[in-house]
């Protein structure tokens, strides 16, 4: 049995990845927990979430401690994983310009996957990490709304700044904060189309090819 925990900005995140992975993997082979924010019995979010969060959570986990979430852990019954995942959206750049360099934020206004390799960047330096499969990062472009409605419709591409306008504003009625029971119900619908729609969103594909499935 493969263990995987979400370090994501929000519950509402966490959803969307939860389901993606199980797509991914045999369901009845992986267990999928939600490191930060936690999330109750009813998957509604149970204290602070955004990206700030994350970053803290790297923070808290940087070299040495990080391995404690692995293998044996530190204590007999703690829960450790196989892998976890860290989720920061794309739009991190523009929200927190300060985390990034001149020169890397020059970078990510250049190309979809430059963007994506800045973040990837900071997630592994903030965690000092260097390398291997226990860490694995979801970057979306803009959020992973653009990725639920990329599968959708497999053939549009979602990872431009005027379409996630569009589907906050046309959407939002799936994705309140409130609202897991709706998103619960679309998602089933759309990862049958996961890996068609990963052709046309690099930022999918990218952490697709990136989970060790």
């Amino acid at each position: 049995m493969t263990r995987i925990g979400i370090v994501s900005e929000g519950s509402h995140d966490f959803l969307i990845l939860r389901e993606f992975i199980r797509t991914l993997f045999e369901p009845e082979s992986v267990v999928i927990d939600a490191i930060q924010p936690q999330v109750d019995e009813t998957l509604r979010q149970v204290g602070a979430g955004g990206c700030d969060q994350v970053k803290a959570w790297c923070m808290r986990n940087s070299g040495k401690a990080l391995y404690q979430n692995f293998g044996a852990g530190l204590f007999r019954g703690s829960v450790t994983y196989d892998h976890i995942v860290v989720h920061l959206d794309g739009d991190v750049v523009d929200k927190k310009p300060e985390w990034f360099s001149i020169v890397s934020r020059a970078i990510a206004q250049s190309d979809v996957m430059e963007r994506v390799r800045v973040i990837d960047d900071l997630i592994a330096s903030t965690l000092s990490f260097s390398g291997g499969d226990e860490i694995c990062s979801a970057i979306p472009v803009l959020s992973t709304d653009a990725w639920v409605f990329a599968t959708l419709r497999p053939n549009r591409n979602f990872e431009t700044a005027e379409v996630k306008a569009r589907l906050h504003r046309y959407f939002r009625k799936f994705f309140g904060p409130s609202n897991a029971d709706a998103l619960g119900q679309i998602l089933p619908h759309c990862v049958t189309n996961l890996r068609e729609a990963s052709q046309t969103n690099r930022s999918l594909r990218r952490f697709i090819d990136e989970l060790p499935n």
